[in-house]
């Protein structure tokens, strides 16, 4: 059987294997190993894309659009999961960190670069 703690302090990829687990509690332990290991291995996919789709250059993971890119993907996962779990109160935490973090970096590029600032928002549909 497996033994789920839940730790709010753990990284983000961590708190995503405890999810799956809730999510296939059930299951043997090789179906439960690999429907584990597919799901993780469609996040690093999904993290992939959205890194070479918005990289300014290759080997381009730091630029602003890329950290605005990926908070936007996890803003949407993590609006989802309060849907299904609106008393989650850590998680929503979570999330409004997230929302002004991304705030402060779209903030930064529409000081810096203008250009890219509005080229962002038309690719991630943030209208204002």
């Amino acid at each position: 059987s497996i033994k789920i703690i839940k730790d709010n302090n753990k990284p983000y990829y961590d708190q995503l294997i405890m999810a799956i687990e809730n999510q296939y509690a059930g299951l043997e332990d090789k179906q439960f190993h690999e429907k584990l290991y597919s799901d993780l291995e469609k996040v690093v996919e999904d993290k992939k894309k959205i890194i070479e789709e918005y990289a300014i250059k290759s080997g381009d993971t730091g630029s602003p659009e890329v950290q605005i890119a990926l908070l936007t993907h996890k803003i949407d996962k993590l609006v989802s999961h309060l849907k299904l779990n609106p008393k989650d109160n850590h998680s929503r935490r979570g999330l409004l960190k997230m929302v002004s973090k991304r705030k402060r970096l779209l903030d930064y590029l529409k000081r810096e670069a203008p250009k890219r600032h509005s080229s962002v928002m038309k690719k991630l549909g943030l209208d204002k």
